[in-house]
C-alpha cells in the first residue's frame, strides 16, 4: 500500500505526519507526505495519482483534492477536532454527496 499525506509540513502536523511516515515505511506501507499550502501542477499530481494509492487529509482540505482530479474513493480524511467537521461540511456540501463517497474517514483528538 501506498499512501500520501497530504497536509501541513511545519510545526505539530509536520512533526507528527513525519514520524507516521517513519512508523508505517517500517511497517512495509509507503508513506510520504506533501504540503497543502503549495500549488502543485496537474502534471504533478497526476504523478502522484499514478504513484500512491490513497490520499490522507484533514476535511477541509478533501475539495483541493479533488481539483486535483483525486477521486472521493481513494481519500482517507482524518479529523482532528470538532472544528474541522464543522468548517469543513459547508464546502464538502457542495463537492460530494457525503461522508460516505470518501473511502475513509475518521477523528482523532
Amino acid at each position: 500500500m501506498k499512501i500520501l499525506f497530504f497536509t501541513q509540513d511545519r510545526w505539530a502536523f509536520g512533526s507528527l505526519h513525519r514520524s507516521l511516515c517513519k512508523e508505517m515505511h517500517k511497517n512495509g506501507i509507503v508513506a510520504d507526505m506533501i504540503d497543502y499550502t503549495v500549488e502543485y501542477s496537474p502534471k504533478e499530481f497526476e504523478l502522484f495519482m499514478d504513484t500512491y494509492d490513497y490520499f490522507v487529509t484533514n476535511p477541509e482540505s478533501i475539495p483541493p483534492l479533488m481539483s486535483y482530479g483525486v477521486p472521493t474513493k481513494r481519500i482517507f480524511a482524518i479529523a482532528h477536532a470538532e472544528w474541522d467537521i464543522y468548517t469543513a461540511a459547508k464546502d464538502l456540501v457542495h463537492n460530494i454527496t457525503n461522508w460516505w463517497d470518501l473511502h475513509s474517514y475518521g477523528a482523532i483528538s
